[in-house]
C-alpha cells in the first residue's frame, strides 16, 4: 500500500516537473540544454538519495513493528545524518567545480556556463535535499503517506512551480527561476522535519 501510494505520488510530481521543464523552455536552447545537463548530474545524487529513502522507510516500519517508536527515531536520525554528510560531500563539487563535471557532457561553451548556473545554485539545496530523501521515507515507512504527499504536491504547486511562471513571466530571470525551484527544496526539509518532530506518525497503526 505504501510503495503504491509512493508510485502515485512520484507520476503527479513528474508530471508537475514537466510544467516546469516547459518555463525553461521559454529561455532559449542553449538554457534547457543546460538545464537537462544539470538534472542529469543531479541525477548521480538522486540515485544514492533514494537509497536513503528506502533505508529510512524500511527502519521506521520495523521499529514500529516491534513497538520501539523511539529506536525507529533515532534510526532514522542516523540515517539521516549519513545523508546530510554525503548530500554535502556532492554539493562541494556543484558549487565549486560545476565546469569540470559538465565538460564530460558538452563542450559547448554556453551550455556549459549555463548547467555550471543551475548546478550551483542547486549546490545549496543539497543539505535539505537530505532531510527530504530520509524523513519523506520515514513517514511513509510509518504509514503517514497521505501527509507526504499534501507536502511534496503543496510545496511543489506553491513554491516551485506558480512563483517559478510569474517570475518568468514578468521578470525574464532563469537565476530567480532556480531560486524559486530550490526554496520548494528548502520549504519541504522544513515541513517534513517539524511534522516528524511534533511525532504524530507514532500514534499510527502499522
Amino acid at each position: 500500500m505504501i510503495f503504491r501510494e509512493w508510485r502515485f505520488e512520484r507520476t503527479l510530481t513528474f508530471s508537475s516537473l514537466l510544467l516546469f521543464t516547459l518555463i525553461i523552455t521559454q529561455y532559449g536552447t542553449e538554457v534547457l540544454a543546460g538545464y537537462q545537463i544539470g538534472l542529469r548530474v543531479e541525477g548521480l545524487a538522486f540515485m544514492p538519495g533514494i537509497g536513503f529513502t528506502i533505508a529510512a522507510m524500511a527502519l521506521m516500519g520495523q521499529g514500529l513493528g516491534a513497538k520501539k517508536p523511539e529506536q525507529a527515531r533515532e534510526d532514522v536520525l542516523l540515517v539521516l545524518k549519513y545523508t546530510v554528510g554525503f548530500m554535502f560531500f556532492l554539493s562541494f563539487f556543484m558549487i565549486f567545480i560545476p565546469e569540470k563535471i559538465v565538460w564530460f557532457f558538452t563542450d559547448d561553451a554556453q551550455t556549459i556556463e549555463e548547467a555550471s548556473l543551475y548546478l550551483r545554485i542547486v549546490g545549496f539545496s543539497q543539505i535539505p535535499l537530505a532531510f527530504n530523501f530520509v524523513l519523506s521515507g520515514a513517514l511513509r515507512g510509518a504509514g503517514d503517506s497521505k501527509k507526504t504527499l499534501k507536502i511534496n504536491l503543496t510545496s511543489l504547486w506553491f513554491v516551485r512551480i506558480l512563483p517559478a511562471f510569474v517570475l518568468s513571466w514578468y521578470l525574464e530571470s532563469i537565476f530567480l527561476v532556480y531560486i524559486a525551484m530550490i526554496s520548494d527544496t528548502f520549504v519541504k526539509a522544513v515541513w517534513l522535519w517539524l511534522t516528524f518532530q511534533k511525532g504524530e506518525w507514532m500514534k499510527i497503526k502499522v
